[in-house]
Order: C-alpha cells, then structure tokens, then sequence
C-alpha cells in the first residue's frame, strides 16, 4: 500500500484525493492547505515539511500555485518521496533541468 500526502488542497488536490479514494493500493494519510483544514477523515498537518520529512509517507501529491511547486518538488525527492505535481514544476527550461537532476539524483519518480 502507498502512503501519500497532499500538499495543497484547493480544487485540484481535493479532486486528487477524491480519485484517490477509489484506489486500492494508495492511501492519503496527510494534508496540508496554509488555508483550507477542511480535511474531513485525514490528519491535517501544520506545514509542508510535516508531509516531506514523514518517514511513512511513499510520495507527494504538490497541487499548490505554480510559483511554489519548483522548491516541493525538490525537498520532496531529495526527502526520498516521489512527486506527483500538478501543474509543471517550474517556469523555466533550466528550472526543469534542476528539478530532473535532482530526480536523477534521488533515484526517484516525478
């Protein structure tokens, strides 16, 4: 079973963990919204990085505004997560680049 937490919970990461739901082998155990914790039947956590440095969570769902997925994206596989993000992760070819040697690098999957 995969463990995954959601970073960012406004439409799009809501819709992610009503998809989720439906899914056998994966199983949302946390959210965090700096605005929304409306989290009805999942921990809310206090920050991001309670979901990043979270030894039991697999991988991270990032669903936040697109000048924030560049730096998730990197903490979350360098935290040994695999990243499923949203929108593109950064604004910028050599941003993609950094973020696809840092996957390379953590032998991750974004």
């Amino acid at each position: 079973m995969y463990k995954v937490g959601i970073i960012g919970y406004g439409k799009m990461g809501k819709i992610r963990h009503q998809v989720i739901t439906t899914m056998k082998d994966i199983q949302v155990t946390s959210i965090y919204d700096p605005v929304n914790n409306d989290v009805d039947g999942v921990e809310y956590v206090q920050c991001a990085e309670d979901i990043i440095h979270d030894p039991n969570i697999d991988a991270v769902y990032i669903c936040t505004p697109n000048y924030l997925n560049k730096q998730l994206t990197i903490e979350s596989m360098n935290a040994g997560k695999h990243v499923f993000c949203e929108k593109p992760p950064s604004f910028t070819a050599k941003e993609v680049e950094e973020i696809r040697a840092v996957e390379e690098e953590s032998d991750r999957v974004l």
